[in-house]
Protein backbone atom coordinates (compact mmCIF):
# COMPACT_ATOMS: atom_id res chain seq x y z
CA UNK A 1 0.00 0.00 0.00
CA UNK A 2 1.43 3.62 -1.49
CA UNK A 3 1.04 6.77 1.18
CA UNK A 4 -0.75 9.16 -0.09
CA UNK A 5 0.53 12.32 0.22
CA UNK A 6 -0.59 15.47 0.03
CA UNK A 7 1.12 17.89 -2.51
CA UNK A 8 -0.46 21.28 -2.34
CA UNK A 9 2.56 22.39 -5.04
CA UNK A 10 0.58 19.93 -7.82
CA UNK A 11 -2.93 21.07 -8.14
CA UNK A 12 -3.85 20.99 -4.71
CA UNK A 13 -4.53 17.21 -5.01
CA UNK A 14 -3.86 14.25 -3.15
CA UNK A 15 -1.18 11.74 -5.13
CA UNK A 16 0.20 8.14 -4.56
CA UNK A 17 3.83 8.21 -5.24
CA UNK A 18 2.71 6.06 -8.37
CA UNK A 19 0.61 8.59 -9.71
CA UNK A 20 3.48 11.44 -10.05
CA UNK A 21 4.92 10.66 -13.88
CA UNK A 22 7.97 12.62 -14.38
CA UNK A 23 11.08 13.53 -11.86
CA UNK A 24 10.74 16.93 -10.88
CA UNK A 25 7.01 16.04 -9.67
CA UNK A 26 8.18 13.00 -7.74
CA UNK A 27 11.71 14.74 -6.27
CA UNK A 28 9.29 17.21 -4.54
CA UNK A 29 8.04 14.65 -2.23
CA UNK A 30 10.45 13.16 0.58
CA UNK A 31 8.59 10.11 1.00
CA UNK A 32 8.88 9.43 -2.91
CA UNK A 33 11.86 8.67 -5.31
CA UNK A 34 11.99 8.40 -9.11
CA UNK A 35 13.53 4.76 -9.83
CA UNK A 36 14.78 5.43 -13.15
CA UNK A 37 15.07 1.81 -13.97
CA UNK A 38 10.96 1.39 -13.69
CA UNK A 39 11.11 4.93 -15.52
CA UNK A 40 8.51 5.60 -12.38
CA UNK A 41 8.17 7.15 -8.83
CA UNK A 42 7.81 5.00 -5.99
CA UNK A 43 8.00 5.50 -2.12
CA UNK A 44 11.15 5.36 -0.71
CA UNK A 45 12.29 1.84 -0.27
CA UNK A 46 14.12 2.62 3.34
CA UNK A 47 13.90 5.31 5.50
CA UNK A 48 10.27 5.43 6.58
CA UNK A 49 7.41 3.59 8.25
CA UNK A 50 8.95 0.40 9.61
CA UNK A 51 12.70 1.18 10.15
CA UNK A 52 12.24 2.48 13.65
CA UNK A 53 13.27 5.83 13.15
CA UNK A 54 10.93 8.27 12.70
CA UNK A 55 10.89 10.67 9.94
CA UNK A 56 9.20 13.54 8.76
CA UNK A 57 5.37 12.62 8.55
CA UNK A 58 5.37 10.10 10.86
CA UNK A 59 4.62 10.31 15.04
CA UNK A 60 6.59 7.21 15.78
CA UNK A 61 8.12 4.63 14.22
CA UNK A 62 8.09 0.77 15.29
CA UNK A 63 10.44 1.21 18.71
CA UNK A 64 11.49 4.80 18.09
CA UNK A 65 7.85 6.80 20.56
CA UNK A 66 10.22 10.15 20.23
CA UNK A 67 10.25 9.73 23.86
CA UNK A 68 6.73 9.40 24.54
CA UNK A 69 5.55 7.17 27.33
CA UNK A 70 2.69 6.05 28.55
CA UNK A 71 3.71 8.49 31.79
CA UNK A 72 3.52 10.90 29.22
CA UNK A 73 0.42 10.77 28.11
CA UNK A 74 -0.78 10.64 31.23
CA UNK A 75 -1.28 7.13 31.82
CA UNK A 76 0.59 5.86 35.20
CA UNK A 77 1.93 2.42 33.64
CA UNK A 78 2.15 0.51 30.75
CA UNK A 79 3.85 -0.14 27.65
CA UNK A 80 3.38 2.17 24.46
CA UNK A 81 3.65 1.22 21.49
CA UNK A 82 3.46 2.44 17.79
CA UNK A 83 0.39 1.08 15.24
CA UNK A 84 2.07 -0.48 12.18
CA UNK A 85 0.99 2.74 10.06
CA UNK A 86 3.66 4.73 12.14
CA UNK A 87 0.57 7.27 12.38
CA UNK A 88 -0.27 7.22 15.89
CA UNK A 89 0.43 5.38 19.35
CA UNK A 90 -1.11 2.39 20.91
CA UNK A 91 -1.89 2.64 24.34
CA UNK A 92 -3.38 -0.10 24.95
CA UNK A 93 -1.08 -1.70 27.15
CA UNK A 94 -1.25 1.53 28.84
CA UNK A 95 -2.98 2.18 32.18
CA UNK A 96 -4.31 4.24 34.37
CA UNK A 97 -4.85 4.45 38.24
CA UNK A 98 -8.23 3.42 39.46
CA UNK A 99 -9.35 6.59 41.07
CA UNK A 100 -8.73 6.14 44.96
CA UNK A 101 -11.84 5.88 46.58
CA UNK A 102 -13.41 8.65 48.61
CA UNK A 103 -12.69 8.82 52.25
CA UNK A 104 -15.73 7.88 54.19
CA UNK A 105 -15.91 9.53 57.85
CA UNK A 106 -18.19 7.29 60.12
CA UNK A 107 -18.88 7.96 63.14
CA UNK A 108 -21.10 6.35 65.55
CA UNK A 109 -23.69 8.13 67.41
CA UNK A 110 -22.30 8.86 71.17
CA UNK A 111 -19.16 8.36 70.05
CA UNK A 112 -18.17 12.19 70.13
CA UNK A 113 -13.96 11.71 71.01
CA UNK A 114 -14.14 9.32 67.76
CA UNK A 115 -12.52 6.35 69.50
CA UNK A 116 -15.01 3.89 68.42
CA UNK A 117 -16.66 3.33 71.51
CA UNK A 118 -19.51 5.34 73.82
CA UNK A 119 -17.85 6.01 76.62
CA UNK A 120 -17.36 8.58 80.01
CA UNK A 121 -15.35 10.71 78.10
CA UNK A 122 -17.47 11.07 74.78
CA UNK A 123 -20.29 13.32 77.48
CA UNK A 124 -17.50 14.81 79.30
CA UNK A 125 -16.33 15.92 75.77
CA UNK A 126 -19.63 17.31 75.09
CA UNK A 127 -19.74 19.03 78.50
CA UNK A 128 -16.42 20.90 78.12
CA UNK A 129 -17.61 21.89 74.42
CA UNK A 130 -20.95 23.65 76.37
CA UNK A 131 -18.32 25.66 78.62
CA UNK A 132 -16.59 26.46 75.70
CA UNK A 133 -13.17 24.90 76.57
CA UNK A 134 -13.26 22.75 73.23
CA UNK A 135 -13.97 22.72 69.96
CA UNK A 136 -15.43 20.16 68.33
CA UNK A 137 -15.70 19.49 64.57
CA UNK A 138 -18.69 18.43 61.69
CA UNK A 139 -18.90 14.83 62.41
CA UNK A 140 -18.02 15.29 66.34
CA UNK A 141 -20.96 17.31 66.18
CA UNK A 142 -23.00 15.05 64.42
CA UNK A 143 -22.05 12.20 66.64
CA UNK A 144 -22.35 14.08 69.81
CA UNK A 145 -26.18 15.51 68.64
CA UNK A 146 -27.88 11.80 69.35
CA UNK A 147 -31.03 13.54 70.27
CA UNK A 148 -31.15 14.76 67.15
CA UNK A 149 -32.07 18.31 67.50
CA UNK A 150 -29.35 20.03 65.47
CA UNK A 151 -27.97 20.86 68.87
CA UNK A 152 -25.08 19.43 70.67
CA UNK A 153 -26.05 19.99 74.93
CA UNK A 154 -26.09 18.76 78.35
CA UNK A 155 -29.22 16.95 77.47
CA UNK A 156 -26.72 14.77 74.95
CA UNK A 157 -24.44 14.21 77.73
CA UNK A 158 -27.20 12.91 79.89
CA UNK A 159 -28.21 11.07 77.03
CA UNK A 160 -25.09 8.99 76.59
CA UNK A 161 -24.51 8.36 80.50
CA UNK A 162 -27.82 6.82 80.52
CA UNK A 163 -26.45 4.45 77.14
CA UNK A 164 -23.69 3.77 79.34
CA UNK A 165 -25.40 2.74 82.23
CA UNK A 166 -28.34 0.56 80.23
CA UNK A 167 -30.99 3.03 81.17
CA UNK A 168 -31.10 3.79 77.32
CA UNK A 169 -30.62 0.93 74.56
CA UNK A 170 -29.93 3.05 71.53
CA UNK A 171 -28.44 5.86 70.17
CA UNK A 172 -29.70 8.16 68.58
CA UNK A 173 -32.66 8.81 70.91
CA UNK A 174 -35.34 8.89 68.27
CA UNK A 175 -38.62 8.72 70.18
CA UNK A 176 -38.62 11.95 72.71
Amino acid sequence: MELCVNLSVIDNKNWQCSDLLDTSQCNKIASCEWVNSLNRCNIKAAGYCGNNKINHYEICDGTDLGGKTCQSLGYTNGILKCVVQCSSYDASQCTKASPKPAKVIEFMYGDVNQDGKVSGSDSSLILKYIRGRVGLNKNQIKAGDVDLNGKVDAMDAAFINGYISGEIETLPITDL
